[in-house]
């Protein structure tokens, strides 16, 4: 009987121990961990995923789950309960002072109320918020540099509690600030773009704020497809740019190809790979001589395109537009919204390229974005 008690309450202890997060060398294991946390849903955002740790009132987000220099963020408060390695990176929240080298996480900062903690930002001459801008010439803000060669005293002057970057090639001082790589760009969607708002509120322990914010905002996209989806007829679209000879293409794969899709259009590199496509005039001509709709164009007006383009037939009907509908001339270079704001506002984008792809559903929208080349 005593032996039979004893396998009993071994067993017991072994059951109870199995939810426990393991411990190697004293630091706690993060997949341990997670395995046991609440999951923050995310329902298109692939490139990072987000745990609530109740026990320690801390958030866990894994950054890049297919890179191989894969990094974890700590969020607590207080101070850190949780003995971890020192890859991890650790940071108290809320956090009152953030950087940035790249415009398009500022308008998730406006989403949540938070601009007033943006205290640093790279090249301000290409950011087209002026109340930003403004604070960077008034010295409120501190300019950073550039994007790529973060300059370390103006980083210092800043003092950031965390610095955001878009890409881990990006040459930075390394020994101020922890700095967080997001890959909001990598990701295939829209929406899945756009949902990086929950990402940066977990710093602002905003949680629920931003929850809020993109219920309503993929609400309103998914009205938008499908009343796009209502329309019989599919209009057949290309995106393209040039510089010199080359002409750069919108491929497949991508979160513009599927924003087209979504819009109820035939994109004709959707079944490309992913990126952008590079050509010869010649090429283009053949491929989309007949497509409804060119997309993105980057010039201003038609009588600024080659003469040969007239044998397109999106020439011919004057159904050319470019994305700078939202854009002003700042010290020598021209700033478009459609790079700082639209990867918020996927709603408003849609709206934008169905108003224009099926003219005849909403004659008399105004679009953001989007404006046709005249």
């Amino acid at each position: 009987m005593k032996r039979n008690l004893i396998v009993v309450v071994s067993f017991l202890l072994l059951f109870s121990c199995a939810n426990v997060p393991t411990e190697k060398n004293n630091v706690l294991d993060v997949d341990s961990l997670t395995e046991c946390a609440e999951h923050l849903e995310l329902k298109y955002a692939k490139e990072f995923s987000a745990f609530y740790l109740s026990e320690y009132d801390s958030y866990l987000i894994k950054m890049d789950s297919k890179s191989d220099s894969q990094k974890v963020v700590c969020l607590y408060h207080d101070s850190l309960p949780i003995n971890f390695s020192s890859e991890v990176i650790k940071i108290r929240i809320p956090i009152t002072r953030v950087a940035t080298n790249t415009t398009t996480h500022l308008e998730f900062l406006k989403l949540l109320d938070e601009l007033s903690s943006l205290c640093g930002v790279c090249s301000a001459d290409y950011v087209f918020s002026d109340s930003i801008y403004q604070c960077v010439k008034s010295n409120k803000i501190v300019e950073l540099g550039s994007s790529m060669q973060i300059d370390k005293e103006r980083l210092l002057m800043a003092e950031p509690q965390v610095l955001f970057l878009s890409d881990e090639r990006e040459k930075v001082p390394l020994d101020v600030c922890p700095m967080i790589v997001c890959h909001e760009w990598k990701e295939k969607t829209a929406l899945a773009r756009a949902e990086w708002i929950k990402f940066f509120s977990l710093l602002f322990d905003k949680y629920s704020v931003a929850d809020s914010i993109f219920n309503e905002t993929e609400l309103k996209y998914e009205t938008w497809k499908h009343l796009a989806m209502s329309d019989n007829h599919k209009p057949v679209v290309f995106a393209a740019g040039s510089y010199g000879d080359t002409w750069y293409l919108t491929g497949g794969d991508g979160y513009m190809s599927a924003l087209y899709q979504d819009a109820n259009a035939i994109f004709c590199l959707a079944d490309t790979m992913e990126g952008t496509v590079t050509c010869g005039l010649e090429w283009l001509l053949a491929k989309f001589q007949n497509a409804d709709y060119w997309m993105n164009c980057q010039a201003d007006c038609l009588v600024e395109l080659d003469e040969r383009l007239s044998l397109l037939k999106s020439v011919q009907t004057k159904n050319v537009y470019n994305f700078n509908k939202r854009s002003k001339k700042r010290t020598h270079a021209v700033i478009s919204d459609f790079y700082e704001s639209a990867v918020a506002h996927p709603d408003l984008l849609l709206g934008d390229v169905v108003s224009v792809l099926h003219p005849d559903l909403f004659p008399e929208y105004e679009t953001i974005y989007v404006d046709r080349l005249k």
